[in-house]
């Protein structure tokens, strides 16, 4: 399915990254498992570091584990709290100012394309903003953020249109923005993988970083729904969102791939 281009001219979306959201990468959650999700940690401070480099006016981020309502995405209100104390670190803790103004634009942008949207009162933030906002606050990350829970949603035309909307509302604040996409790949790679063994999933992991890696939207967005299904995968939709929100491959480059616990962990630059 083809989908119309964001026009690229004054800056407003200045950087967007894929990153995975297992609290086992947090540095000091697990120090016996540290030198096994070495590689993915270090590239996701690579990618924090360039999302700050852009020196972003604002952040968006799409977490897939935000509480959810069928048919709608939430947004976060309020400042936003948030830490790893049901894995067992509390001192795994991130705190954001919140955006009122960029929220009440993707609000109206949501409106604008069809998209249904709730708020999310009075709730901390979910360990798929938590993670990689912890990588985002040690590379030194304080500013107004913006988080938004996605959920099943029928058909794959409203995830994209979630990022059109995103772009639009960027555009109209006309302030520069980054984007994040929390997301893990196959949860079933492997036998004692969180939701079993398929001996099929690392097919789905396999083309999606090789497309990721050639910038190859189109083939991405075919990519087959069951095959999606047997992964048992959460990243998809978040990383669509943010490439149609871009509208660009502009500095697209895979950082890391890794799997050392069945499940598939992709750091990425989407758009730089």
């Amino acid at each position: 399915m083809k989908t119309r281009r964001v026009p690229i001219g004054k800056p407003t979306l200045v950087a967007a990254a894929l990153l995975p959201h297992a609290p086992v990468l947090v540095p000091g959650l697990a120090p016996d498992r540290a030198e096994e999700v070495a590689p993915t940690a270090t590239a996701m401070r690579d990618a924090a570091g360039r999302i700050v480099a852009a020196r972003p006016a604002s952040l968006v981020l799409l977490s897939p584990h935000a509480p959810w309502r069928a048919g709608a995405f939430g947004i976060y209100e309020g400042d936003l709290r948030g830490s790893l104390a049901e894995f067992g670190a509390p001192d795994a803790a991130v705190r954001c100012p919140a955006d009122p103004p960029l929220t009440e634009r993707i609000e109206e942008s949501f409106r604008g394309h069809g998209v249904e949207r709730w708020r999310i009162e009075r709730r901390a933030l979910d360990h798929g903003s938590v993670v990689p906002l912890c990588f985002l606050a040690e590379a030194g990350w304080d500013g107004p953020t913006t988080v938004i829970g996605l959920a099943p949603v029928p058909g794959q035309k409203i995830i994209e249109a979630l990022g059109l909307a995103i772009a639009d509302a960027a555009r109209a604040a006309a302030r520069p923005i980054a984007l994040i996409a929390s997301g893990d790949m196959s949860h079933r790679l492997s036998p004692g993988s969180p939701c079993g063994h398929h001996p099929r999933a690392h097919e789905f992991d396999e083309t999606f970083i090789r497309l990721l890696g050639a910038s190859d939207d189109d083939a991405l967005r075919d990519i087959d729904p069951e095959l999606r299904e047997i992964a048992g995968e959460d990243a998809f939709d978040s990383a669509l969102a943010a490439i149609t929100a871009c509208g660009s491959a502009r500095g697209r480059k895979v950082l890391c791939y890794d799997a050392p616990f069945g499940v598939g962990y992709g750091v990425a630059m989407l758009f730089e």
